[in-house]
């Protein structure tokens, strides 16, 4: 009796070891429309000069970190199913020069234990859609490039964007890192960001709310020393901090302070931001944009050029301004 307990024990000891191994898998892409679970698309580095990868048996786990990177600058890791969950995402690696594409789709659902890295250290440029699935993070999410060369040259910096075109992405905290304004960018047109902490900038960066709902119980450093304004742009999104970010210690208006910096703008800077705490939603602070002529744009039409929350000739004139301009490199290979 005595003997089997030691052997069960022993058995389970290995299988625990086994367990909390962590593998570095990096994806390749390129096979199975570029799915997320098709083992064929990931490779695990190996000791061997001669051959430094091996083939996958199978996508990452709850206990593997996934490395992103796009050797034809094409490929992108397509969230399809749900049930993906890895320790730990990092987009870009960099020794490999092309932006990192990460998509989850209607359907799909990504969990992250730990913490994103967007470009972080890495020098180079990628990119993450939200189009109807969900993507949960445990942890924290840093977008924005601070490698060396981008701090020693900010204009270097490559950059990375979280795009939420619909669906849902709940994480700890999300943290805009970065050197340079264009650097490190949020898109959001509709669906849902929740955050269990703080929405933090540091060196700049730009959230911009086209739609949906960014949720967070902080907002964390808008220093007046900053040599680049980080700015969240409302353009009918709308953002809901929790408690009383009107009045602090009693007569310190941090709204006007965040507007008035430039913090705070609304379509680029054309319209009023709106704030109100404890009205619009009980217990938040809600902001979102105004137009300042009587009217608010909660879902602006995408061909608004001009802001004015509505589709006429004069955006029309804006978009043939530029009909048939070509920005190709090599010029020759415009039409």
């Amino acid at each position: 009796m005595m003997k089997n307990l030691v052997w069960i024990f022993c058995v389970g000891l290995l299988a625990m070891g086994s367990s909390v191994y962590a593998a570095n898998y990096y994806w390749f892409g390129g096979s199975a429309g570029d799915s997320w679970g098709a083992a064929q698309n990931w490779k695990i580095p190996t000791s061997d000069p001669e051959n430094p990868w091996s083939d996958a048996t199978s996508a990452p786990g709850y206990m593997d970190v996934a490395y992103i990177l796009s050797l034809d600058g094409q490929t992108t890791a397509t969230v399809d199913q749900t049930g993906y969950e890895v320790f730990q995402l990092q987009l870009g690696v960099n020794w490999n020069p092309n932006p990192a594409k990460v998509l989850i789709q209607a359907g799909g659902e990504l969990t992250v234990a730990t913490t994103v890295g967007m470009g972080w250290d890495q020098g180079v440029g990628c990119e993450l859609t939200v189009d109807g699935g969900t993507w949960n993070v445990d942890g924290q999410i840093y977008i924005g490039d601070r490698s060396a060369t981008a701090q020693l040259d900010p204009s270097a910096a490559k950059e990375c964007l979280l795009v939420i075109n619909s669906g849902t992405l709940n994480a700890d905290s999300l943290f805009l890192n970065t050197n340079n304004a264009f650097n490190g960018q949020v898109e959001m047109y509709s669906g849902n960001i929740n955050l269990d902490t703080i929405l933090y900038f540091d060196r700049g960066g730009t959230m911009t709310l086209y739609g949906g709902t960014v949720k967070a119980k902080q907002l964390g450093n808008v220093p007046q020393s900053l040599p680049v304004i980080p700015v969240i742009d409302f353009r009918g999104g709308t953002l809901l901090l929790e408690g009383d970010w009107m009045v602090i210690n009693g007569n310190i208006n941090l709204m006007d302070d965040l507007r008035d910096g430039g913090y705070f703008i609304a379509y680029g800077g054309a319209n009023e931001v709106l704030a109100d705490y404890n009205i619009t939603t009980p217990g938040y602070t809600t902001v979102r944009a105004g137009a300042g002529v009587g009217y608010n744009c909660f879902n602006q039409p995408s061909a608004d050029f001009d802001g004015d929350c509505r589709v006429t000739l004069v955006d029309f004139a804006e978009m043939a301004s530029e009909w048939l301009k070509c920005n190709r490199v090599p010029a020759d290979t415009c039409p």
